[in-house]
């Protein structure tokens, strides 16, 4: 009798949360690194950044794209800023009083608002170390080496919920050491603490620079010699790993050099821009660190607001997003030129960053097109927005997040979970493009017949299976709730007509059957794969 209690008390509270509950923001208590900026400030260089693209547009005399709908918008935002699709709640509420006859005006502000509330949220931090963890942590990494990559997202994790400073990030990462915050020292081991490796690592992550080209070699597309190569090499040249334990420890030692392939002569280290670095004053590691946040290293700010910007829009001002050399020209060269500025003015924001990007209105066109010609054209300038291939562990926790099986929130659930951890290994998208879908058949047919996503399917007594069967709801809301869980979108009148006549004749047992069919159709359909 008490398990009957619990068990019913549990149901009406999982179809509370499905229809009425509020989002969390949850700010993190730790104070921020950077300092809080007026708002203004974002909605003042968005504006500039909408006024660029503008002159760009009329120049090549393209119409852009259509607003999206309020509901398009809110799963956008929340797939970019988050990681996850939205709660249903969070759709109802911004659907029903966004949508219809209010303004542009009207809808641009409460799409603004949906922004400042997800910046607040712990999620934004936690989908922030997901991202960077993916472009730090190099491929066939192995998951349980140094305490696994649960190790490397805590420390990320730790630094962007307090919005440290990009540049400070960066700093703190070449000069880690390892101890009780072993997560950077797993890219060292990863890389076997080699200078060539960590110099060629460094500079894509970190500068946008494809310096490993000039390894053998002088660099074919760039200004940069063989010699330029191995004179960054050499700031890593005096890093020392050591196993400890289960745990990876780094020195620096007092000698140690490069040099030239087949070659015995010493290579001193120099900036990627040429200057010196000051000699006796401290290790490699930490000069190198000093000057990535100094006014002299051009490639910082630009390498970060051109990886932001990617991910929000799908492709960079430049692009490939870690490619930027004299020869891979920017789509609009003023554009990422005062987006930098406006970074370092920032103090390295990258919290204002996004949310200045979420707020213009070039974020907030349809990815709708009249033709692929029309399409193409307008992608190319960012006058319509690019459809983007969910990554793997946006996928992952979109489908536990619509399921309500879990909550993708936690950083030990993203970080340690093994199931989660095979999924995304296996869905990884191996493609530096994300407006490219590079998934093959094996990973299709995982996705379509994986336990993980059709469990709600199967076992009929968890999750949204189990709230959609409460007997207060109409099918109608039923079929309206499995909507907005994957999709983010009311179905269409067609869509409600097809599921109203194949319930008319179902008994309970059936109906069952064909909403958990519809469930795994929708989370294996390409609108909930892919982010529009």
């Amino acid at each position: 009798m008490r398990h009957h209690q619990f068990a019913t008390r549990t149901l009406v509270w999982i179809v509370l949360f499905v229809f009425a509950g509020e989002f969390a923001s949850g700010q993190s208590s730790t104070p921020a690194d950077t300092p809080p900026r007026d708002h203004h400030d974002a909605l003042v260089m968005a504006g500039r950044v909408d006024e660029l693209l503008g002159e760009l547009w009329a120049e090549k005399e393209i119409q852009p794209a259509e607003m999206v709908t309020s509901h398009e918008f809110m799963r956008r935002a929340w797939l970019d800023l988050t990681g996850v699709v939205p709660r249903v709640a969070e759709v109802r509420k911004f659907a029903a009083k966004f949508d219809g006859d209010t303004t542009t005006e009207q809808r641009i502000e409460a799409h603004r608002q949906i922004v400042d509330n997800l910046l607040k949220s712990p999620r934004h931090s936690t989908h922030l170390a997901n991202t960077w963890q993916r472009v730090i942590l190099p491929d066939g990494f192995a998951t349980g080496m140094g305490g696994g990559s649960q190790a490397m997202h805590q420390w990320l994790r730790g630094r962007f919920a307090q919005n440290m400073r990009y540049d400070r990030i960066v700093g703190d990462f070449l000069t880690a050491t390892g101890g009780s915050e072993s997560g950077p020292t797993l890219f060292y081991q990863a890389l076997e603490s080699k200078p060539e490796k960590l110099a060629a690592y460094t500079a894509r992550i970190f500068l946008g620079l494809q310096l490993s080209c000039a390894q053998c070699h002088d660099h074919p597309f760039d200004d940069f010699s063989q010699e330029d190569f191995w004179e960054y090499a050499a700031f890593f040249a005096q890093v020392q790993g050591n196993q400890q334990g289960r745990g990876y420890r780094l020195t620096d030692a007092a000698s140690g050099e490069v040099t030239l392939p087949e070659e015995n002569e010493a290579i001193a280290p120099q900036f990627p821009n040429g200057d010196d670095p000051k000699r006796n004053e401290g290790a490699r590691r930490v000069q190198l660190s000093i000057w990535m946040s100094s006014p002299n290293n051009p490639f910082l700010a630009k390498a970060t607001v051109n990886r932001v910007w990617s991910l929000m829009f799908g492709t960079g001002i430049v692009n490939p997003v870690d490619d930027l050399n004299p020869e891979n020209l920017p789509v609009h060269p003023q554009l990422l030129e005062e987006l930098s500025e406006y970074f370092v003015e920032s103090g390295y924001n990258i919290r204002e960053l996004f949310r200045t990007l979420a707020y213009t209105k070039a974020y907030q066109f349809s990815s709708k097109a009249g033709s692929q010609e029309e399409g193409t054209a307008r992608r190319a300038v960012f006058a319509q927005m690019a459809t983007k291939a969910l990554t793997a562990e946006q996928l992952f926790d979109s489908i536990q997040q619509s399921q309500l099986l879990s909550s993708s929130g936690s950083s030990s659930n993203v970080a340690s979970n093994n199931q989660r951890n095979a999924f995304v290994s296996l869905m990884e998208n191996k493609t530096r493009d994300a407006t490219e879908y590079a998934a093959g058949i094996q990973q299709t047919l995982h996705l379509m017949n994986d336990n993980q996503p059709t469990v709600s399917t199967i076992a009929m007594n968890v999750g949204l299976t189990a709230a959609l069967d409460a007997p207060f709801l109409s099918d109608e809301e039923r079929l309206e709730t499995l909507f907005l869980a994957t999709v983010s979108r009311f179905p269409t009148d067609s869509e409600t007509k097809l599921f109203a006549k194949s319930f008319q004749s179902a008994d309970d047992d059936a109906k069952r059957a064909i909403r958990g069919d519809l469930l795994w159709a929708l989370l294996n359909s390409a609108e909930f794969r892919f982010n529009h």
